[in-house]
């Protein structure tokens, strides 16, 4: 694949969220394990954080309720979910966790996560009345979600990543945590997406599996070496 081809594959959240996943996020673990706190992902996190869940939250919700110009209803006319529909339901599960982790720290019921699946039933019904706006603004309501993802994508795996890696390359009789190399990258990959490829796919449905690999692997190399340089920082400095 060339590079042309692989740069038309990739949008600009993604290079968005691969320099927060990059620079951002593994700063903030370090300020706030510091602090004595932790970032999303953890269910001790700080007001800030969940403020800015209940914001993605938001988000997600009013591009729900509004449509894309020309786009199709998510039950798909009669010849079953359409792309955008099967979406909803993992971006539901993954707003719900999220909810539990971190909308208690401003004083809601972890459950508020459930006015999501709310939505998800309401939009779909509802899609013919729903206001239509440009793709574009539907994009940028879901971009917080995404960095949320992004955060939680790091507190899983961002740390470990040098470790992990190294295990893909060693025989399970030299490591024997290498027999869950792939529960782990399974993890990561079920929380990108429900918290980055399914919120992206109903603002803008990207139905291809191969760009969204691509994108996948930008953000896991961009974790990875975000965490290292801080890990050697800290080293030098620590």
């Amino acid at each position: 694949m060339t590079l042309a081809r692989l740069r038309s594959l990739i949008h600009w959240e993604d290079t968005f969220l691969a320099l927060v996943a990059l620079a951002v996020v593994p700063v903030l673990n370090v300020a706030f394990a510091q602090a004595g706190g932790a970032v999303s992902g953890t269910r001790d996190v700080g007001p800030i954080t969940g403020l800015f869940v209940l914001v993605a939250i938001g988000g997600i919700i009013a591009c729900l309720f509004t449509r894309g110009p020309d786009e199709p209803p998510p039950l798909g006319e009669g010849r079953g979910l359409t792309f955008q529909g099967w979406a909803r339901f993992p971006l539901a599960a993954g707003v719900s966790i999220i909810a539990i982790d971190t909308l208690p720290s401003i004083g809601l019921p972890s459950g508020a996560g459930g006015l999501v699946f709310l939505a998800v039933v309401v939009s779909v019904f509802a899609h013919r009345w729903l206001p239509v706006i440009p793709v574009a603004t539907r994009r940028l309501l879901v971009l917080p979600m995404g960095m949320v993802g992004a955060g939680a994508f790091d507190r899983i795996i961002g740390s470990n990543l040098p470790h992990i890696m190294g295990l893909v390359t060693r025989s399970p009789k030299d490591d024997p945590t290498r027999a869950f190399l792939p529960l782990i990258l399974g993890a990561v990959l079920m929380v990108y997406v429900m918290l980055v490829v399914a919120p992206r796919s109903i603002a803008d449905p990207e139905a291809r599996a191969w760009p969204w690999i691509v994108r996948f692997g930008l953000l896991l190399a961009a974790a990875a070496l975000g965490n290292t340089v801080v890990g050697v920082v800290i080293s030098w400095f620590g």
